[in-house]
């Protein structure tokens, strides 16, 4: 009974939970726990760190360096992801400039890889400008010399104008030279400058020591070579009186090859005389200055010829002419007296090879050729080649002649050493060749007169020449305009018979036999990339054609051929306006020197020439 009174008791007492007392302090009762460590704190321990409790220094270190922890967490969250962000565009921007250059590489694979032959690419043409201009096989630039006084180079691929230099003198009387795209040498009647990409004007101008250069010069490494003379180049006026009075044909080609381009005015017999008994100079000038290295002075020769390797400089020339001495001899003369005059005024003419040391200028050996001086000497794999009209020499470097051949009153044309070959092309219609070795004969072919070029590649040896042909009358009814006038239309009709024309040949380089032919060409041809180029051209006679305007009465028309050079098959072929007279070639792009367009009855002058640019493939 009393255990459940004390029961009921405990039962009705009211409960309450006691507070825990603060770990610092017993007898206080804790406020609050810390949150880092979980302990009951008082109001006296208790710390507030951004709202929350902290019991001690322990805690509040720990806490801070949580909250430092995260913070610095959160901050490489953030970098990383601006990081990645940028990555993602640097990534976008590279693939965009990929994608670019793809593009542009296949568009510059697909330009290169189409056929473009025969496209005209541009067309230079500028009136009253002088047409000189030159073109390096592998250079990207074609220099002009224009009446203005400048030397421009354009661009091969566009025609555009790249730079231009400005000349101090007249350049009527000047030729350009090339060195390479951004150089090229301007050389007139006894200076050469030379003109750059870097300049408006000219870098340097040398002037020559005596008042006319004799050749072309000739540029050998760093290094400038430059003949001149006392008297106009080219015997200028025993050359003009010789073709007034003489009636040979044959005997004119003696003196085609030593007729230079620069002309300056024409003295008198007596004073060139004089000055023909003047020492020709040598001068070897420094590309990078101008200045003269070294002088050689070499007495009574005319220089004809000039070409330089590494160790020497080899100059081709003739004893000067005393023209007050001379006197024309007439085919009709047969006396012993008139041949030994003929034989004393040749032996002036007899040619001369000098060797200069390359370092110094200072002659080396000499060699006396019999005849008259034709073609300047050319380096060969055996030696110097060197030919008069009536022989030709190979000479050692050291000025031994190896051997002679014989040309018995045949003339060259042109000389082409090739390996242990040399192809010879004579005024009488045959391709000789020579072994280089000994100088014996290995093959003669007839090709009809012959042009200046020989191009050879194995195993072929190109050469054009005249061929006859049998043409019939031409036939076509007339126009209108042209009726009942019999003389006019037999003007236009060509009338039946023997003529001849030019034909490009390949010729086995083994046995001379004649592979084959390409007929109707000019005489001009190139070879380059395993093709041949050659220019065509014929003559609409525009009276038999009542399409077009009446006051024309012809048009000549030109053609560009390209010919696969194994077997001569016509690969693609195109058209030029007017008369192309000049064919350039290099490496993509092949120039073309068109002339008159069209005859017309009104027309006091021809236009004038215009370049033309065609891509080779």
């Amino acid at each position: 009974m009393a255990g459940r009174k004390e029961q009921a008791r405990e039962h009705n007492q009211p409960k309450y939970r006691r507070k825990l007392p603060c770990v610092n302090h017993a007898k206080i009762p804790a406020a609050a726990r810390c949150e880092v460590c979980g302990s009951p704190i008082c109001t006296m321990c208790a710390r507030s760190f951004d709202g929350a409790h902290i019991c001690g220094n322990a805690c509040w270190q720990m806490r801070f360096t949580a909250e430092s922890a995260q913070a610095t967490a959160e901050e490489r969250s953030k970098k990383k992801k601006r990081e990645k962000r940028a990555n993602r565009a640097v990534v976008i921007s590279l693939w965009a400039v990929l994608l670019g250059i793809l593009g542009a590489a296949g568009y510059f694979v697909y330009s290169i890889k189409a056929d473009h032959s025969g496209e005209k690419l541009w067309q230079f043409e500028r009136p009253g400008s002088l047409f000189k201009y030159a073109v390096k096989p592998h250079s990207s630039s074609l220099f002009l010399l224009s009446a203005e006084g400048s030397v421009n180079a354009i661009s091969l691929l566009s025609g555009q104008q790249e730079w231009t230099a400005t000349l101090p003198e007249q350049v009527s009387l000047s030729r350009p030279l090339p060195v390479d795209s951004d150089r090229c040498l301007v050389y007139s009647a006894n200076t050469v400058s030379l003109c750059t990409a870097a300049k408006t004007q000219p870098a340097w101008t040398f002037n020559a020591p005596l008042p006319y250069l004799s050749r072309e010069p000739t540029v050998q490494d760093d290094r400038l070579y430059v003949s001149s003379t006392g008297m106009p180049p080219g015997l200028t006026v025993f050359s003009e009186l010789f073709e007034a009075a003489s009636t040979s044909s044959a005997a004119r080609e003696r003196f085609s090859a030593i007729r230079s381009l620069p002309r300056p005015n024409v003295p008198t017999a007596e004073n060139a005389t004089q000055a023909a008994k003047k020492a020709s100079t040598i001068s070897a000038v420094d590309m990078a200055s101008g200045s003269e290295l070294w002088r050689a002075e070499i007495e009574n020769i005319s220089v004809g010829g000039l070409f330089a390797d590494k160790e020497r400089v080899y100059v081709a020339g003739y004893p000067p002419f005393d023209y007050s001495t001379y006197t024309f001899s007439q085919p009709e003369k047969t006396t012993e007296e008139d041949s030994s005059n003929d034989a004393e005024q040749d032996e002036a003419f007899s040619t001369q090879l000098w060797a200069l040391n390359a370092a110094t200028g200072k002659p080396e050996w000499k060699l006396e050729g019999t005849g008259h001086f034709l073609i300047p000497p050319m380096s060969s794999s055996n030696g110097i080649v060197f030919s008069t009209e009536e022989n030709i020499y190979l000479v050692s470097p050291e000025g031994k002649v190896k051997w002679n051949y014989p040309l018995h009153d045949k003339g060259i044309m042109s000389l082409q050493p090739f390996g242990e070959k040399l192809f010879v092309t004579t005024t009488d219609g045959f391709l000789v060749c020579l072994d280089l070795a000994s100088g014996s004969r290995k093959w003669v072919t007839a090709i009809g007169s012959a042009t200046d070029k020989i191009v050879v590649n194995p195993p072929f040896v190109y050469v054009s020449g005249a061929a006859k042909v049998e043409k019939e009358m031409r036939k076509g009814i007339p126009t209108k305009r042209w009726q009942g006038s019999e003389d006019l239309l037999k003007k236009a009709l060509k009338s039946a018979g023997t003529s001849y024309e030019m034909v490009l040949h390949g010729i086995d380089i083994e046995t001379g036999e004649k592979r084959w032919a390409i007929p109707k060409i000019t005489g001009d041809f190139e070879f380059a990339g395993g093709r041949l180029y050659a220019l065509r051209y014929f003559e609409r006679f525009q009276m038999l054609d009542p399409s077009v305007d009446s006051s024309e009465i012809t048009k000549t028309i030109s053609n560009l051929g390209a010919y696969d050079a194994t077997t001569g098959e016509k690969l693609w072929e195109a058209g030029i306006d007017g008369y192309a007279s000049d064919l350039r070639l290099t490496d993509y792009v092949a120039i073309v020197t068109s002339h008159t367009a069209a005859l017309t009855f009104a027309a006091n002058e021809p236009p004038p020439p215009r370049l033309v640019g065609i891509s080779l493939y």
